[in-house]
């Protein structure tokens, strides 16, 4: 597939490679540098199996806005066979999908809760996480917490920050459509 680079937003994201990616700030050197583990750390899954093993991906924070990382990187998700579920008290719909207000407002389980929240939210939306019995939380790039990680390591959910969902399935070429 030939490369391309094509700047969302203010240039918030990229797409990495015709077709397979959409990425995140610091995507070149994300890819160029960052192995994709595959096995356990500390008894965690790597975010390559995060995603391998994901089917269901609720998105704290999803935006309708399509020039925002929070719009543009669910709506890659979701075009590579994921099924995204936005969460966003403000909104009906995000891409033609029905919002839930919040995680315990959700009907099905989910396999992963992808949070585009500061990171001062994080701690509490992690916490939801736990309630509902999330195997897995992800705080998007530039989201870090301590307290978050504290939280769902104590409660044996797989935890990533600081990554981007989109590039992540990019590196390790997954797609959930045949």
């Amino acid at each position: 597939m030939p490369a391309c680079t094509v700047w969302v937003g203010a240039g918030t994201c990229i797409q990495v490679e015709e077709g397979w990616a959409v990425g995140c700030p610091q995507a070149w050197n994300f890819i160029a540098a960052t192995p994709t583990p595959v096995d356990r750390v500390n008894g965690m899954r790597s975010a390559e199996q995060i995603l391998a093993e994901a089917d269901v991906i609720a998105v704290v924070g999803a935006s309708r806005d399509p020039s925002k990382p929070s719009h543009t990187v669910p709506l890659q998700m979701l075009r590579h066979g994921w099924k995204i579920i936005p969460v966003n008290p403000f909104v009906d719909e995000v891409f033609g999908v029905k919002t839930v207000p919040t995680l315990a407002d959700l009907a099905e389980a989910v396999d992963l809760v992808d949070i585009f929240r500061p990171s001062a939210d994080a701690v509490e939306i992690v916490r939801q996480a736990v309630a509902i019995k999330a195997p897995a939380v992800w705080l998007q790039s530039g989201i870090v917490s301590a307290e978050a990680r504290r939280i769902a390591t104590e409660a044996g959910i797989d935890y990533v920050e600081d990554r981007c969902l989109a590039v992540e399935r990019a590196v390790a070429r997954l797609t959930k459509l045949t």
